[in-house]
């Protein structure tokens, strides 16, 4: 019941209408923007691996094939309804509710860093100081050298994320509706 509902693309579309702020987005993201934002991610060297927003699991698909085998992969969705779909279809992953307790979700697993955070979360729609929060958060949860991906539909988080990170190189998806900025941050 729960996987007919999530692929059934007008229950995202009323979740999104209900509240876009959650969601981010109307529809799925497509399949080649989960191949080209994931492209250069070194799987070899990454111990864990966390996941925000997974939303309906286009990129936890990808993670979970691409993933070296022993790593952890640590999926936060809010959504109950798209958090169930995601336990059912990947059951060897752990999971969490919300992007503000990554820190803590890390160290219930017994992990003190995440290696690579990807992010769905839609933060130039958050408030000034929810986007502030969950960038601490975020940096704080990432390794030495850890990195942060994430695709934004506006380049307007850029300066936000050059606060944060030491590196930031963004390109630029045209095919995606709406066209997507991709971001590969480096601590």
């Amino acid at each position: 019941m729960v996987i007919r509902m999530i692929e059934d693309r007008s229950i995202l579309w009323k979740k999104f209408m209900d509240n876009p702020a959650k969601i981010g987005s109307c529809t799925p993201s497509p399949h080649y923007l989960a191949q080209r934002l994931l492209a250069p991610v070194p799987w070899h060297s990454l111990n864990t691996i966390v996941e925000l927003a997974a939303g309906t699991g286009l990129f936890t698909k990808h993670n979970a094939a691409h993933k070296k085998y022993g790593s952890t992969l640590l999926i936060v969705e809010q959504d109950p309804l798209m958090r169930s779909y995601l336990e059912l279809c990947f059951p060897l992953c752990h999971f969490g509710s919300h992007a503000e307790n990554l820190p803590y979700l890390l160290r219930g697993l017994g992990l003190a860093h995440a290696d690579c955070i990807l992010s769905g979360l839609p933060i130039s729609i958050f408030k000034a100081e929810q986007r502030t929060m969950i960038m601490k958060r975020i940096h704080s949860s990432l390794s030495e050298r850890g990195i942060f991906i994430t695709f934004q539909y506006s380049p307007m988080m850029s300066p936000l994320f050059r606060h944060y990170f030491r590196q930031v190189h963004i390109q630029f998806e045209l095919r995606n509706i709406p066209p997507a900025f991709l971001f590969y941050c480096q601590k």
